[in-house]
Protein backbone atom coordinates (compact mmCIF):
# COMPACT_ATOMS: atom_id res chain seq x y z
CA UNK A 1 0.00 0.00 0.00
CA UNK A 2 1.22 3.82 -0.97
CA UNK A 3 2.23 6.11 1.84
CA UNK A 4 1.12 9.48 1.83
CA UNK A 5 2.32 12.79 3.11
CA UNK A 6 0.84 15.61 3.94
CA UNK A 7 2.73 18.66 2.97
CA UNK A 8 2.24 21.87 4.41
CA UNK A 9 1.72 24.59 2.27
CA UNK A 10 2.85 28.11 3.15
CA UNK A 11 0.37 31.11 2.33
CA UNK A 12 0.98 34.22 1.29
CA UNK A 13 -1.10 36.91 0.74
CA UNK A 14 -0.28 38.52 -2.10
CA UNK A 15 -0.40 42.44 -0.86
CA UNK A 16 2.07 41.83 1.36
CA UNK A 17 4.63 39.96 -0.66
CA UNK A 18 7.11 41.39 -2.89
CA UNK A 19 6.36 41.93 -6.48
CA UNK A 20 8.97 41.17 -7.52
CA UNK A 21 8.91 37.22 -9.22
CA UNK A 22 11.71 35.11 -7.50
CA UNK A 23 12.61 31.49 -8.67
CA UNK A 24 10.90 28.62 -7.16
CA UNK A 25 12.98 27.32 -4.00
CA UNK A 26 14.03 23.54 -5.08
CA UNK A 27 12.32 21.06 -2.51
CA UNK A 28 14.60 18.09 -2.66
CA UNK A 29 12.42 16.47 -0.03
CA UNK A 30 9.55 16.66 -2.73
CA UNK A 31 11.64 16.00 -5.77
CA UNK A 32 13.26 12.99 -3.59
CA UNK A 33 9.94 11.27 -2.59
CA UNK A 34 7.38 12.86 -5.42
CA UNK A 35 6.37 9.49 -6.36
CA UNK A 36 4.67 8.39 -2.84
CA UNK A 37 2.88 11.95 -2.44
CA UNK A 38 -0.06 11.61 -3.13
CA UNK A 39 -2.06 14.87 -2.71
CA UNK A 40 -1.22 18.34 -0.79
CA UNK A 41 -3.74 20.41 1.11
CA UNK A 42 -3.87 23.94 2.33
CA UNK A 43 -5.60 24.91 5.69
CA UNK A 44 -5.45 27.48 8.42
CA UNK A 45 -3.34 26.08 10.92
CA UNK A 46 -4.80 27.16 14.45
CA UNK A 47 -7.06 29.99 14.69
CA UNK A 48 -8.51 31.87 17.32
CA UNK A 49 -11.15 34.20 16.74
CA UNK A 50 -11.94 36.82 19.98
CA UNK A 51 -15.16 38.47 20.24
CA UNK A 52 -16.43 40.82 22.81
CA UNK A 53 -19.19 43.79 22.60
CA UNK A 54 -17.10 46.88 22.02
CA UNK A 55 -19.43 49.04 24.00
CA UNK A 56 -19.15 46.87 27.47
CA UNK A 57 -15.64 48.51 27.27
CA UNK A 58 -17.03 51.54 27.64
CA UNK A 59 -17.61 52.71 31.45
CA UNK A 60 -20.44 55.03 30.76
CA UNK A 61 -22.03 52.55 28.70
CA UNK A 62 -21.75 49.76 31.52
CA UNK A 63 -23.57 52.42 33.80
CA UNK A 64 -26.03 52.18 31.73
CA UNK A 65 -26.70 48.56 31.34
CA UNK A 66 -26.37 48.06 34.43
CA UNK A 67 -29.18 50.73 35.40
CA UNK A 68 -31.74 49.10 32.58
CA UNK A 69 -31.17 45.88 34.83
CA UNK A 70 -32.28 48.29 37.64
CA UNK A 71 -29.48 48.43 39.45
CA UNK A 72 -28.70 52.49 40.74
CA UNK A 73 -25.21 51.95 42.05
CA UNK A 74 -22.17 50.49 39.99
CA UNK A 75 -20.93 48.50 42.60
CA UNK A 76 -18.27 45.78 42.76
CA UNK A 77 -21.33 43.71 44.61
CA UNK A 78 -23.49 44.41 41.49
CA UNK A 79 -21.26 43.33 38.98
CA UNK A 80 -20.80 40.34 41.16
CA UNK A 81 -24.76 39.36 40.85
CA UNK A 82 -24.87 39.62 36.80
CA UNK A 83 -21.43 37.58 37.28
CA UNK A 84 -23.53 34.76 39.17
CA UNK A 85 -25.91 34.84 36.91
CA UNK A 86 -23.82 33.92 34.46
CA UNK A 87 -22.18 30.90 36.69
CA UNK A 88 -26.03 29.79 37.38
CA UNK A 89 -26.78 29.33 33.98
CA UNK A 90 -24.06 27.29 32.76
CA UNK A 91 -24.17 25.21 35.65
CA UNK A 92 -27.88 24.32 35.09
CA UNK A 93 -27.13 24.01 31.28
CA UNK A 94 -23.93 21.58 31.97
CA UNK A 95 -26.46 19.78 34.48
CA UNK A 96 -29.38 19.69 31.66
CA UNK A 97 -27.20 17.93 29.15
CA UNK A 98 -24.40 16.03 31.41
CA UNK A 99 -21.74 17.67 30.50
CA UNK A 100 -18.82 17.44 33.15
CA UNK A 101 -17.29 20.78 34.77
CA UNK A 102 -14.01 20.81 36.31
CA UNK A 103 -12.01 22.91 38.15
CA UNK A 104 -8.67 23.26 35.61
CA UNK A 105 -6.29 24.04 38.79
CA UNK A 106 -7.02 20.72 40.92
CA UNK A 107 -7.47 18.54 37.51
CA UNK A 108 -4.25 19.73 36.15
CA UNK A 109 -2.91 23.03 36.27
CA UNK A 110 -0.59 22.54 33.75
CA UNK A 111 -0.16 25.15 30.80
CA UNK A 112 1.04 25.48 27.32
CA UNK A 113 -1.38 23.88 25.63
CA UNK A 114 -1.65 21.10 28.93
CA UNK A 115 -5.62 21.79 28.76
CA UNK A 116 -6.05 20.43 25.10
CA UNK A 117 -3.66 17.83 25.93
CA UNK A 118 -5.84 16.85 28.94
CA UNK A 119 -9.41 16.78 26.88
CA UNK A 120 -7.85 15.30 23.37
CA UNK A 121 -6.14 12.10 25.66
CA UNK A 122 -9.58 11.38 27.97
CA UNK A 123 -12.33 12.79 25.62
CA UNK A 124 -11.38 13.64 21.99
CA UNK A 125 -9.42 10.48 21.42
CA UNK A 126 -12.20 7.87 21.88
CA UNK A 127 -14.56 9.80 20.18
CA UNK A 128 -16.32 8.21 17.95
CA UNK A 129 -18.94 10.35 16.41
CA UNK A 130 -19.40 12.65 14.03
CA UNK A 131 -22.15 15.43 14.88
CA UNK A 132 -21.45 18.61 17.46
CA UNK A 133 -20.90 16.88 20.69
CA UNK A 134 -19.11 18.82 24.19
CA UNK A 135 -16.78 17.05 25.69
CA UNK A 136 -15.99 19.05 28.95
CA UNK A 137 -16.13 22.05 30.25
CA UNK A 138 -12.86 23.34 32.37
CA UNK A 139 -12.79 26.55 34.32
CA UNK A 140 -9.82 28.22 35.06
CA UNK A 141 -8.84 31.89 36.49
CA UNK A 142 -6.73 34.27 34.22
CA UNK A 143 -5.56 37.53 34.02
CA UNK A 144 -8.19 40.03 32.22
CA UNK A 145 -9.01 43.70 31.13
CA UNK A 146 -12.23 44.24 33.20
CA UNK A 147 -13.75 46.99 35.50
CA UNK A 148 -14.31 47.69 38.79
CA UNK A 149 -15.72 50.09 41.53
CA UNK A 150 -13.88 52.02 43.97
CA UNK A 151 -16.03 53.84 46.93
CA UNK A 152 -15.92 57.80 47.03
CA UNK A 153 -16.46 60.76 48.85
CA UNK A 154 -17.60 63.89 47.09
CA UNK A 155 -16.89 67.35 49.20
CA UNK A 156 -20.18 67.60 50.50
CA UNK A 157 -19.64 64.27 52.19
CA UNK A 158 -22.31 61.81 50.07
CA UNK A 159 -20.59 58.50 49.45
CA UNK A 160 -20.64 57.16 45.88
CA UNK A 161 -19.19 54.39 43.61
CA UNK A 162 -16.94 54.90 40.27
CA UNK A 163 -15.87 52.38 37.89
CA UNK A 164 -11.99 52.01 36.26
CA UNK A 165 -10.32 49.91 34.40
CA UNK A 166 -8.65 47.12 35.57
CA UNK A 167 -6.61 44.18 35.01
CA UNK A 168 -7.01 41.16 37.23
CA UNK A 169 -7.67 37.67 37.54
CA UNK A 170 -11.26 36.18 36.23
CA UNK A 171 -12.78 32.70 36.24
CA UNK A 172 -12.93 31.53 32.93
CA UNK A 173 -15.10 28.90 31.18
CA UNK A 174 -13.44 26.83 28.34
CA UNK A 175 -16.47 24.68 26.38
CA UNK A 176 -14.88 21.79 24.62
CA UNK A 177 -16.19 20.24 22.27
CA UNK A 178 -16.00 18.22 18.44
CA UNK A 179 -18.06 20.16 15.47
CA UNK A 180 -19.94 17.95 12.69
CA UNK A 181 -17.39 20.24 10.00
CA UNK A 182 -14.72 21.71 11.94
CA UNK A 183 -13.81 18.62 13.84
CA UNK A 184 -12.40 18.74 17.31
CA UNK A 185 -11.28 19.52 19.77
CA UNK A 186 -12.39 22.99 19.48
CA UNK A 187 -13.25 25.67 22.57
CA UNK A 188 -15.00 28.22 22.99
CA UNK A 189 -14.07 30.83 26.07
CA UNK A 190 -16.22 32.75 28.28
CA UNK A 191 -15.11 35.31 30.34
CA UNK A 192 -17.26 35.57 33.68
CA UNK A 193 -16.73 38.96 34.51
CA UNK A 194 -17.82 42.41 32.62
CA UNK A 195 -17.03 42.91 29.82
CA UNK A 196 -17.54 39.12 29.05
CA UNK A 197 -14.89 38.82 26.23
CA UNK A 198 -14.94 35.42 24.18
CA UNK A 199 -12.82 33.23 22.49
CA UNK A 200 -13.46 30.53 19.57
CA UNK A 201 -10.44 28.09 18.69
CA UNK A 202 -10.37 25.31 16.00
CA UNK A 203 -7.18 23.58 14.27
CA UNK A 204 -7.65 23.71 10.74
CA UNK A 205 -5.80 20.19 9.86
CA UNK A 206 -9.06 18.40 11.67
CA UNK A 207 -11.42 19.83 8.81
CA UNK A 208 -9.50 17.13 6.95
CA UNK A 209 -10.07 13.91 9.11
CA UNK A 210 -12.69 12.69 7.22
CA UNK A 211 -10.27 11.60 5.05
CA UNK A 212 -8.69 9.29 7.55
CA UNK A 213 -11.72 6.97 6.81
CA UNK A 214 -10.60 6.05 3.70
CA UNK A 215 -7.94 3.65 3.40
CA UNK A 216 -5.45 6.22 3.03
CA UNK A 217 -2.93 6.14 5.91
CA UNK A 218 -3.07 9.82 6.68
CA UNK A 219 -1.11 12.02 10.03
CA UNK A 220 -3.08 14.81 11.32
CA UNK A 221 -1.10 16.76 13.26
CA UNK A 222 -2.89 18.43 16.43
CA UNK A 223 -0.69 21.01 18.37
CA UNK A 224 -1.27 24.32 20.22
CA UNK A 225 -0.18 26.77 22.34
CA UNK A 226 -2.89 27.14 24.31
Amino acid sequence: MPWVILIKIKVELPHLTSKKKEKPMDNTFVDQFSENIKFNYTCFDLVIIRGYIRSFFSIGYIVIFLRSLGFSKPSNGVMRIVTDQLNTHISKQAAKYDIPIFWWPAVDGGTDGAKLQYVQKHYANGFQGKGNFVFCILGDKEPVQTMAARELTSKNGKKFHRLYKCRKPVKQYYIYFHDEILGGPCYLKISSYLPFPCEFYFNGHNYIIPISSSNLPVFLPISSNV
